[in-house]
């Protein structure tokens, strides 16, 4: 806080810091997923490979992680703005971790020991395999609605921050 640098453009420039480094992830994971398969194609490695990639699917990987980013964003840029980046990681950055790695596991659960679950997820998979444009516009607006949330939320912490 001793630079001439007010509070909200320190929140910005983390924010875009975050944007360059999705941004980048995106561009290398669609390099590598487009130049794996085309090298792997009809390979046996443990499994043989048969993906080829196309446009929708690759949408809807890119708009997935994009929302997976926004979701873990949401609450640990807030943490870390508010209580620092030494003690907000374990609030901030692992506790959200974990609490995605067990909504994953219990979800993994579900389907397999609840059948109505099981046909509801099959059905939304269905659907969205089906609909894919829509369901990477929707999984968009999802994503641009959670990073709002989150800039908005960290503009507010970190203003009220005592120093």
């Amino acid at each position: 806080m001793t630079l001439p640098v007010n509070r909200k453009i320190i929140v910005r420039s983390r924010f875009v810091l975050i944007l360059i480094s999705l941004s980048v992830g995106i561009i290398l994971g669609t390099i590598i997923t487009l130049a794996g398969s085309a090298l792997l194609y009809g390979r046996t490695i443990v499994f043989e490979h048969t993906f080829i990639p196309s446009l929708d699917f690759m949408l809807l990987i890119i708009c997935t992680s994009i929302l997976a980013c926004g979701i873990i964003n949401l609450p640990s840029l807030p943490i870390l703005l508010k209580i620092g980046y030494i003690k907000g990681k374990l609030i901030g950055f692992y506790l959200p971790s974990f609490g995605m790695f067990a909504l994953i596991v219990v979800t993994v659960m579900l389907i397999n020991r609840v059948e109505a679950f099981r046909e509801f997820i099959l059905s939304v998979t269905q659907w969205a395999l089906s609909n894919i444009v829509w369901t990477s516009v929707m999984l968009m607006i999802a994503a641009v609605i959670v990073f709002a949330a989150s800039y908005i939320l960290s503009q507010r912490v970190y203003a009220k921050r005592e120093f």
